[in-house]
C-alpha cells in the first residue's frame, strides 16, 4: 500500500517542483529585461513559475542575440523584440499566445516557428531583416497589420489567405507580381515602394484602400487605379509615368506624389480639389495653369522643371510650402505677392526684391 501511494505522490510532487524551478537566459541582456518586467532584483533568479505568467515584454534595443530560455514564457501575448541582433527564433515556437510579435530591424532570415503562431492577430513586424520565404505565414490568418518591408521577398504567395489584413508594408523588396494580393480585399492601407513592379492591374479589386505606396517601381500605366475610389494617399514618385488621365477619377486624394516621372501635361490633375498635398518635382512640365484649381493645396513641389510662368500660383493663398527652384522663371512677381500674402510660406529659392 505504501509503495502504491509512492507511485501516485511522486509525480504530484515533481510537478510542483518543476514549475518552481529556476529558468536559465544565458544571453544577459534578455534576462536584464525579462527581470525587470517581473519587477526582480539584478540578481533574483527567474522562476518558471513567474516566466509563465508573463503577458507582455518589451525589450527593444537591448543588444539581444540569444533568445533560449524565453521558449518557458508561454503566457505572452505580447513580445516586442526590434532592434537587436538576433538571428535564431526558435524559442518563440512556443509561444503560442502571442497575439502581437514586433521583430524588425534584426538578423533572421528563417522565420518558420512563426508559423505554428495562429492566434498573432494585430501586428506582425518583420521589416529590416534578411528574410525571403514568408511560407510560414500563411496559416496566419487571424492577421490583421504585417510587416515585412526590406526584405528579399519575391514570391508572396503566401500571403493570398491573409483576408483580415488591413495594413501590408512590402516595401524594398523584389516583388514583380501582385496577382495573390487580389484576395486581400480588406486591406486599407498597402505599402509596395522600391520593388520591381510594372503591373499594377491586380490591385484594381483592392476597393477598400486609402493609401497605396508605389514609389520606386517600374510603372507606366495607371489605368486600374481607377477602381479604387477610396484613394486619399498615393505615392507614385520614381517610376515611368507620362499620362495622369485616370489619377483624374481620385476625387478623394488628398496628397499626391509623382516626383521624378516623365509627366509633361498635368492637366487631370485640376479636378482633384480636395490635394493638399502635390510632389511633382523633376518632370517636364511647362504648364502649371491646372495647379490654380487646386484651392485647397498647402505643398507644391515643382522643382526641376520647365516652368516658365508662375503668375496662377499667386492664387493659392493656403500655400504653406512651395518648392520650385531650378525653373527657368521669368517672371517673379508672382512669388513676391505671394511672400506678402502668405509672410510664413516656406520656399526654397531666393525672391530678389522687385526693382525700383
Amino acid at each position: 500500500m505504501k509503495s502504491l501511494y509512492r507511485l501516485f505522490t511522486i509525480p504530484i510532487v515533481f510537478l510542483g517542483c518543476s514549475s518552481n524551478q529556476n529558468v536559465v537566459i544565458p544571453d544577459v541582456n534578455l534576462a536584464t529585461a525579462v527581470r525587470e518586467a517581473l519587477e526582480l532584483g539584478p540578481t533574483d533568479p527567474i522562476r518558471q513559475n513567474q516566466l509563465v505568467e508573463l503577458e507582455q515584454l518589451n525589450a527593444g534595443g537591448k543588444g539581444i542575440k540569444d533568445l533560449t530560455g524565453l521558449e518557458k514564457a508561454t503566457g505572452l501575448k505580447i513580445l516586442k523584440l526590434y532592434k537587436n541582433e538576433i538571428t535564431d527564433i526558435t524559442p518563440l515556437a512556443e509561444l503560442t499566445q502571442l497575439t502581437e510579435l514586433i521583430l524588425y530591424d534584426n538578423k533572421i532570415s528563417d522565420i518558420t516557428p512563426i508559423g505554428g503562431l495562429t492566434k498573432l492577430k494585430t501586428q506582425l513586424y518583420l521589416s529590416g531583416n534578411q528574410i525571403s520565404d514568408i511560407s510560414p505565414l500563411a496559416k496566419l490568418t487571424q492577421l490583421s497589420e504585417l510587416n515585412i518591408g526590406e526584405n528579399q521577398i519575391s514570391d508572396i504567395s503566401p500571403l493570398a489567405n491573409l483576408t483580415q489584413l488591413t495594413m501590408l508594408h512590402l516595401y524594398d523588396n523584389k516583388i514583380i507580381d501582385l496577382e495573390r494580393l487580389k484576395t486581400l480585399t480588406q486591406l486599407d492601407k498597402l505599402n509596395l515602394g522600391k520593388n520591381q513592379i510594372s503591373d499594377v492591374s491586380p490591385l484594381s479589386n483592392l476597393r477598400q484602400l486609402t493609401s497605396l505606396y508605389l514609389y520606386d517601381n517600374h510603372i507606366k500605366d495607371l489605368t486600374a487605379l481607377v477602381e479604387l475610389p477610396n484613394l486619399r494617399s498615393l505615392l507614385l514618385g520614381h517610376n515611368q509615368i507620362t499620362d495622369l488621365k485616370p489619377i483624374a477619377e481620385l476625387p478623394q486624394l488628398t496628397y499626391l506624389s509623382l516626383q521624378n516621372n516623365q509627366i509633361s501635361d498635368i492637366t487631370p490633375l485640376g479636378a482633384l480639389s480636395q490635394l493638399n498635398g502635390l510632389l511633382l518635382d523633376q518632370n517636364q512640365i511647362g504648364d502649371v495653369t491646372p495647379c490654380s484649381d487646386l484651392t485647397n493645396i498647402k505643398e507644391l513641389y515643382l522643382s526641376k522643371n520647365q516652368i516658365r510662368d508662375i503668375t496662377l500660383l499667386a492664387d493659392l493663398t493656403q500655400l504653406t510650402d512651395l518648392w520650385i527652384k531650378e525653373n527657368p522663371i521669368q517672371d517673379m512677381e508672382p512669388l513676391r505677392k505671394l511672400i506678402k500674402q502668405l509672410p510664413d510660406l516656406a520656399l526654397d529659392i531666393e525672391v530678389p526684391e522687385a526693382d525700383e
